[in-house]
């Protein structure tokens, strides 16, 4: 008798608790049971360590594509995707070299005959010379002289030149350290500055133009056409507290006797000239672009 009451009462306990516990089930475990458990295993798998992946650059897709058009020489097509490169990734990584190869193609297309872009044909007349021609087409007389491949200044009658019709523009760039020129507006080739002179704190750009284009022998001054205007050193003065454009001084002649080594030594030795400094064979091509009243900016 006693073992059947607790049997029963073991039967009854259980129901009545075995109730409770499918009711709370039912109700509160079921519905959100299984989003506590994969809120509890999300968290523990953001916890873990993630590796991300290298991101592909966008810009090299089409930089491919215009290096190979310039490869192929297809130089109108290569040019407008340079172009259209800079405007589309203008804080790319790759942008120099973007610059570089642009300009490269701008002074191709400059120096080819079969090129009519910003030249004009003249046909050499009594009393010419590379000056006057210069001044009546507003062109510069060592460009016209490089770009026609002379070899002095002499022309002949009935000679047929192509004469440059630049608008040229000059943009000092003091934290990419370059210097821009631009024809037109548009970019025409850039030159890396090896020195910049302290100063240009200023957030307003500094505008100003270039007064004079100096080339010094020595101290003697030389003019274009002299005997010594090939080896002279070019200067190209700002009107701007001073600032001026020049190129690095000319490394010592090397002899038998002088080793590389010391010869290194000697022109690193030497101190920078003031003013913004290019390379030599850099500031002779700036040199042929630019003259009096030529508008300049500072960055």
């Amino acid at each position: 008798m006693r073992i059947f009451k607790i049997a029963l009462l073991f039967i009854v306990g259980f129901c009545l608790f075995g109730s409770v516990g499918f009711f709370a089930y039912q109700v509160f475990w079921k519905p959100y049971g299984k989003s506590l458990s994969c809120s509890f295993l999300c968290r523990k798998k953001s916890n873990a360590p993630t590796t991300s992946l290298p991101v592909a650059d966008p810009s090299l897709r089409d930089f491919e594509s215009a290096v190979a058009l310039q490869q192929e020489g297809k130089l109108l097509e290569a040019q407008q995707a340079w172009q259209s490169w800079l405007q589309t990734y203008p804080n790319s990584a790759k942008k120099k070299e973007v610059l570089d190869a642009l300009g490269k193609i701008n002074m191709e297309q400059l120096s080819s005959p079969s090129s009519a872009a910003d030249k004009e044909v003249y046909t050499v007349i009594k009393g010419d010379s590379l000056d006057r021609i210069a001044r009546k087409k507003k062109s510069n007389a060592e460009l016209i002289q490089k770009i026609n491949g002379l070899s002095g200044i002499n022309l002949q009658i009935g000679e047929t030149l192509l004469i440059p019709q630049l608008q040229i523009s000059m943009e000092i760039d003091r934290q990419e350290g370059l210097l821009l020129l631009r024809n037109k507006g548009a970019f025409f080739k850039s030159y890396s500055l090896l020195s910049i002179p302290p100063g240009g704190s200023s957030e307003k750009p500094l505008e100003t133009v270039i007064v004079d284009r100096i080339a010094m022998n020595g101290n003697k001054r030389t003019a274009f056409g002299d005997k010594k205007y090939p080896e002279s050193q070019q200067m190209i003065l700002l009107r701007s507290a001073g600032n001026i454009v020049t190129a690095t001084p000319k490394p010592p002649t090397t002899t038998a006797a002088t080793s590389l080594s010391s010869t290194t030594a000697a022109a690193s030795s030497e101190a920078m000239p003031p003013g913004f400094v290019l390379a030599p064979t850099d500031m002779r091509e700036v040199f042929l672009f630019v003259s009096q009243g030529t508008p300049v900016m500072i960055r």
